[in-house]
């Protein structure tokens, strides 16, 4: 990264920016990155400086979750000589023998609907420097652990460059589990009673549904007994709100969304109902043409509560 230089075009004049290089100060790579962390690497920020107790004696920098809900152990390197990836792997270990400290400090930070998302079978360990020996490649590509290196460089006064040196975008994450074979054994959808009882076409259509409300934006599904949903997880604060909430029935799936999120579009006959004295707007789903014509009505609701938060 040290040989790419960067150039700012403005007013038709052309100025090299210079290379700042690594942060001076620890503290400030680290609060830079806690304050961004999700937009920087797509983790989300859970707490600093997290005390591992008296016998263990150390403290992790910073420690977050991913969208697959896998526990981050971020660390910071400052000086070329740190053995950041040993300490890293340390605390993983630490981490695998507090599932339930991890999954309270998820409760209290995020709220109890995340914290059935948690899931320890591949936690991650993200080393983030100004460069990286060509040791700690290697010490990264012979563990048996998810260790990912991050380098960063300053240029000007408000640039930033990354660059994935091992894991991240130069590994092809592990794909999803499929719902109905998935590899812990668990359906993450089969808390949701109905869910057990769809037809494998009510289950597609699902999918289907599923990957176009997702493709607007900051969007996970949530399940539990019995109530399915969809929530913007770009909104501030720990109660995220619902875009729309979903039913599996035995001829399709019928959505929900809030009338005055959707105000704006007419109903249509057919198609559309009042539900629960007009407080939402009723679609019945029951192929791919129903969930074309209700993009329009999701993403007025996603737009509404997402963007404007």
């Amino acid at each position: 990264m040290a040989t790419i230089r960067f150039f700012h075009e403005i007013y038709g004049n052309v100025h090299e920016l210079p290379d700042r290089g690594p942060y001076p100060y620890e503290r400030g790579l680290q609060e830079f990155f806690e304050k961004h962390l999700r937009t920087l690497t797509g983790v989300e920020f859970l707490v600093s400086e997290y005390s591992t107790g008296q016998r263990h004696g150390r403290r992790i920098d910073t420690l977050g979750i991913d969208g697959m809900g896998w526990p981050v152990v971020v660390e910071y390197k400052r000086r070329q000589d740190e053995n950041v990836i040993n300490q890293g792997l340390d605390y993983l270990a630490w981490l695998e023998d507090h599932r339930g400290e991890f999954r309270e400090l998820v409760r209290a930070k995020l709220g109890d609907e995340r914290v059935t998302g948690v899931n320890f079978a591949t936690p991650r360990l993200l080393c983030i420097a100004g460069e990286f020996l060509r040791q700690d490649q290697i010490a990264a590509e012979n563990s048996r652990r998810r260790v990912e290196l991050l380098r960063y460089r300053r240029y000007g006064d408000a640039f930033l460059a990354l660059e994935w040196v091992y894991g991240g975008e130069a590994v092809e994450p592990p794909p999803p589990p499929k719902l109905s074979d998935p590899g812990d054994g668990i359906d993450p959808y089969s808390i949701y009673e109905p869910w057990n009882k769809a037809s494998e076409e009510t289950r597609i259509l699902f999918r289907e549904l599923e990957t176009l409300v997702k493709s607007l934006g900051n969007v996970r599904t949530d399940a539990f007994k019995s109530e399915m949903s969809f929530k913007c997880t770009a909104a501030r604060g720990n109660r995220k709100p619902v875009v729309a909430y979903v039913h599996l029935g035995r001829d399709g799936l019928r959505i929900f969304i809030r009338e005055k999120h959707v105000r704006d579009i007419p109903p249509e006959d057919g198609f559309t109902r009042p539900y629960d004295r007009g407080r939402y707007r009723e679609i019945a789903i029951r192929d791919r043409e129903h969930i074309r014509r209700a993009e329009p009505l999701l993403r007025a609701a996603y737009d509404l509560l997402c963007d404007s938060r």
